[in-house]
C-alpha cells in the first residue's frame, strides 16, 4: 500500500514540475501581454482564447476522454490501435465543420465578432490544438510524465516566444501577434503528433466500427459535459463584451488567469489520480483509495487557501494598475474551481462506472443556471457579478453530483474528506477579504500554512526523497 501511495505522491511531483514549467509560464508571461497589448487588444486575444476552447473542447467530440476506462481492458497493442482509430472520430469532425463553418460565413462573423481569416484560423488551430490535448492524455494513460512534459513545454515556450517576435513587428492589430503566435506553434506541433498517433498501430479497419461504437457511447455524454464546462468559464466573458466591451473582458480574464495558478497544481496531480483511480478502483483497494484521496483533497485545499490570502500582491505583479480590480474577482473564481476540484471526484466515478450521461446532465443544468445568474448580476455588478455567479454554479454542481452519488447507491471515497477542504477554502475567502489590505496577517497565515503541511505530508515528503534517489 505504501508503494502505492508513494507512486502517486512522487508522480504528483513530476507532473507538477512539468506543469509549473509549461502552464505556468502562462502566468510568467501574463504581465508581459498585459503590458505589451492594449486592454482592448488583450480582451480580444482573450475572446479568441474563449472560442478557441468551446472549439476545441466540443466539435472534436471529446474522444480522448474513452482513453482512460479503455485502458484497463485492452492490452498494449490493441491499446494504441484503438488509439490511432478514435483519433480519425475528431479529424473527420474537423473536415465536417470546415465546410459548415465556411458555408455559413456571415453567422460566425456577427456570433464572433472575428473577420473570416481569424475565423479559419481559430478552426484549424482548434483541432490542432485538440490533437496536442489528444497526445497528452494518451502519455498520462502510460504513465510516461516526461513525454507529457516535452509536448507541453514545446507548445507552450514556442508559441509564447512567437508570439512576443511578432507582437514587437506589428504596428496596429497587435492581437493578431498573439493569436498567431500560438496557433502557427500549435499547428506544426499538431500535425507532427498527428502522424505519431497514426503510427501507433496500423488501423485495423475491420475493428474500426467496434472502437467507434464503444468510444461514442462513453464520449458523446461528454461532449454535452464539456460544453456546459465551457459555458461555466467563458459565457461570462462573452455575456461581459455584450454589456461593457472589451476593457471588461480583459479585467475578468486577467482574474481568470490569477485563479488557475490552482489549476495548474490540481491538473498536474489529476493526471496521475485518474489513472491510479481506476486502476485501485477495480482492484477494489479502496482503504488505500481513501487514504490518498484525503491527503490529496487537504493539500490541494491547503494550496488554494494561500493563493487567497496572497491575491493582493499576485495582481500587482501581474498586471499594472487599471486590472486591480481583477483582485477581488478572482477570490470567488477560485473558491469555484475548488468545488469544480471536488466534483471531479464524484464525475470519474460515474466515468468508471460508465454512467457518465448524468454528468452531461449537470454540467448543462449549471450551464444554464450560470447564465441567468450572468443575466441578473452582470448588469448589476459587472465582472464581480460574474464571478459571484460562476461561484454559486459551480457549488451547485457539486450538490447535484453528491446526489447522483448518492442514487447510485456506491462510492469508495469517504465524503466527509470533501467537508474538510471546504472548510479550509472558505475560512481562508472570508480571511482573504477581511485582511485584503493587511499584508502583515496574511503573510503570517501564509506561514502557518506552509509550517503546517510540512508535519501533515512529512512522512510523504521523506518517502519521495527516498524514492528520488533510488
Amino acid at each position: 500500500m505504501n508503494n502505492k501511495k508513494n507512486f502517486f505522491f512522487s508522480a504528483s511531483i513530476i507532473y507538477i514540475i512539468g506543469n509549473l514549467m509549461t502552464s505556468g509560464l502562462a502566468f510568467i508571461v501574463t504581465p508581459i501581454f498585459s503590458r505589451l497589448l492594449t486592454p482592448s487588444d488583450f480582451g480580444i486575444a482573450s475572446l479568441y482564447n474563449t472560442w478557441l476552447a468551446i472549439f476545441t473542447n466540443t466539435i472534436f467530440l471529446q474522444t480522448y476522454v474513452s482513453l482512460a476506462p479503455k485502458k484497463n481492458n485492452y492490452k498494449s497493442e490493441e491499446f494504441n490501435n484503438y488509439t490511432a482509430n478514435i483519433l480519425s472520430i475528431s479529424t473527420i469532425c474537423f473536415f465536417i465543420f470546415l465546410i459548415m463553418i465556411n458555408g455559413t460565413m456571415n453567422y460566425w462573423i456577427n456570433i464572433t465578432s472575428f473577420e473570416s481569416v481569424l475565423i479559419n484560423i481559430l478552426l484549424i488551430h482548434s483541432y490542432f490544438l485538440y490533437v496536442i490535448e489528444f497526445s497528452k492524455y494518451y502519455t498520462v494513460q502510460l504513465f510516461k510524465p516526461y513525454k507529457y512534459l516535452s509536448i507541453s513545454s514545446i507548445y507552450s515556450v514556442g508559441s509564447t516566444i512567437l508570439a512576443i517576435i511578432l507582437i514587437f513587428n506589428l504596428k496596429n492589430n497587435l492581437y493578431y501577434g498573439r493569436i498567431l503566435g500560438f496557433s502557427i506553434t500549435g499547428i506544426l506541433l499538431g500535425l507532427y503528433l498527428n502522424i505519431k498517433v497514426i503510427r501507433l498501430g496500423l488501423v485495423n479497419f475491420k475493428n474500426i466500427k467496434k472502437y467507434h461504437k464503444e468510444c461514442l457511447r462513453i464520449t458523446i455524454p461528454e461532449v454535452f459535459s464539456a460544453l456546459g464546462a465551457l459555458i461555466l468559464t467563458h459565457a461570462d466573458r462573452i455575456m461581459l463584451k455584450w454589456y461593457f466591451g472589451y476593457s471588461e473582458v480583459a479585467i475578468y480574464s486577467l482574474a481568470y488567469s490569477m485563479s488557475f495558478i490552482t489549476l495548474v497544481i490540481w491538473s498536474a496531480t489529476n493526471n496521475v489520480w485518474v489513472p491510479w483511480y481506476f486502476k485501485n478502483t477495480k482492484l477494489k483497494l479502496d482503504k488505500e483509495i481513501n487514504i490518498v484521496a484525503r491527503k490529496y483533497i487537504i493539500i490541494i485545499a491547503l494550496f488554494t487557501a494561500a493563493v487567497l490570502l496572497f491575491i493582493p500582491e499576485f495582481v500587482k505583479i501581474m498586471a499594472p494598475g487599471k486590472y486591480y480590480s481583477a483582485g477581488k474577482i478572482s477570490l470567488y473564481i477560485i473558491v469555484g474551481l475548488y468545488f469544480y476540484f471536488l466534483t471531479t471526484f464524484l464525475t470519474k466515478y460515474q466515468l468508471y462506472l460508465e454512467k457518465n450521461k448524468s454528468v452531461a446532465i449537470g454540467t448543462i443544468m449549471a450551464a444554464i443556471l450560470n447564465i441567468i445568474l450572468n443575466i441578473f448580476l452582470i448588469p448589476r455588478y459587472g465582472n464581480l457579478g460574474a464571478a459571484i455567479a460562476t461561484l454559486l454554479s459551480y457549488v451547485i454542481l457539486f450538490i447535484f453530483h453528491n446526489y447522483i452519488i448518492f442514487k447510485l447507491g456506491s462510492f469508495n471515497i469517504i465524503k466527509r474528506h470533501f467537508f474538510s477542504g471546504i472548510w479550509i477554502v472558505l475560512a481562508s475567502l472570508i480571511l482573504s477579504q477581511i485582511l485584503y489590505k493587511n499584508m502583515i496577517i496574511r503573510f503570517s497565515l501564509i506561514f502557518i500554512i506552509f509550517v503546517f503541511s510540512i508535519f501533515y505530508f512529512k512522512r510523504d515528503l521523506k518517502n519521495i526523497l527516498k524514492n528520488s534517489r533510488n
